[in-house]
């Protein structure tokens, strides 16, 4: 998306996790005031995940992996891979589903 080339599901992905390390942690993995800037540090920088679960920390992780096509949820079997997550473990996606 960063490239202007189009997008697929696993941009989503990895928006899921920039919110779950916001709801978390209460910033964004990268804020600078500077879009440009912004955006290089997407590209190129690791965010610091401290403060939280090692569940939570290895899902962000793997939601904000650089590589869309290594980004958990992009492979064949899309969200499966997510809700397979340990993070989620005590979630009945079911329940969650019917609400």
């Amino acid at each position: 998306m960063l490239e202007k080339s189009g997008h697929g599901k696993s941009v989503d992905w990895y928006l899921l996790g920039v919110l779950i390390h916001e709801m978390l942690l209460g910033v964004p993995p990268f804020f600078v005031e500077d879009k440009d800037e912004l955006f290089w540090w997407i590209r190129f920088v690791e965010p610091e995940i401290t403060g939280i679960s090692h569940e939570a920390k290895d899902l962000i992780k793997w939601l904000l992996m650089k590589d869309p096509a290594k980004r958990l949820g992009s492979g064949k079997w899309d969200a499966e891979e997510i809700k397979e997550h340990p993070w989620f473990s005590n979630l009945d996606f079911n329940l969650v589903f019917k609400k």
